[in-house]
Order: C-alpha cells, then sequence, then structure tokens
C-alpha cells in the first residue's frame, strides 16, 4: 500500500458519476447534507434505502436516475460515501459537515475494488475498521 500526499485544493473529479452515496439519515439529515452538498459543489446525493442495500457499488451508480425515496431510516450506521468527488469537494464537504453536525458518520470513497461490493458489505467493513481504531 502505498500514500500520498492529498492536495485539498485540487479540483479535478476522477471519471463517473458525481455524487455521494448516504445511509441512515432521517429526512432532516438528508436535508441538511444536501445543503452541504451543494455548498461543496457535489452535483448529486443518493439516499440509499434498506431495500437497496444488497446492490452492488456500482449498480447504485451506474442508476442514472436517482428515483424519489420512499421513507427514511435513520440509526446509528450513519454511512457517507464519496463517488467520482475531487478532492477539494471531498475536503469541503467535510469541514461542512463536522461543523453542522455531533454524531460523526462513517466516511468512505468508492474504490474500484468498494464498487464490486454490495454495499451493506462495505457498511460492514467500515463498521470493523472503526471499531478496530477504536
Amino acid at each position: 500500500m502505498s500514500f500520498s500526499r492529498m492536495d485539498l485544493e485540487d479540483r479535478k473529479r476522477p471519471e463517473g458519476r458525481n455524487a455521494i452515496l448516504i445511509y441512515g439519515y432521517s429526512e432532516e439529515g438528508v436535508q441538511t447534507l444536501k445543503t452541504i452538498m451543494v455548498e461543496a459543489g457535489i452535483d448529486e446525493l443518493i439516499y440509499i434505502e434498506q431495500a437497496d442495500c444488497n446492490q452492488q457499488i456500482k449498480e447504485i451508480i451506474s442508476d442514472k436516475e436517482t428515483e424519489a425515496v420512499s421513507s427514511y431510516h435513520e440509526h446509528d450506521d450513519k454511512v457517507i460515501v464519496f463517488n467520482s468527488t475531487s478532492q477539494y469537494e471531498v475536503n469541503t464537504f467535510i469541514t461542512k459537515l463536522f461543523k453542522e453536525v455531533d454524531v460523526r458518520p462513517i466516511v468512505a470513497m468508492v474504490t474500484p475494488t468498494s464498487e464490486k461490493w454490495q454495499f451493506s458489505d462495505l457498511v460492514e467493513e467500515l463498521k470493523r475498521e472503526k471499531e478496530a481504531l477504536k
């Protein structure tokens, strides 16, 4: 594994659908995230409903239509996954988010490996990693 220093001002977006995938938020929480998303310059918010958790991430992000959400389910596992966002957008979003909310969500980026996973598997892996850091 190699690490490189992030350029927080880099506005170059990777190829793909510029969006955040969110899971575990109430309707009020979603509205807060939408406001932050717009301020950060991110194009779309994709709300992952419970019924969508078994889809592969690449299927979720390849679906060009963002359907209306039938219900919001808030729970402890709040997750935000960035897809095809610039380092600047991610940094701006996270900085604003941490000023707005008390509970910090699990945050990740879609990678070539994780896009092949079911969303639920990604959430479980992120939870394991978070626990390992405690």
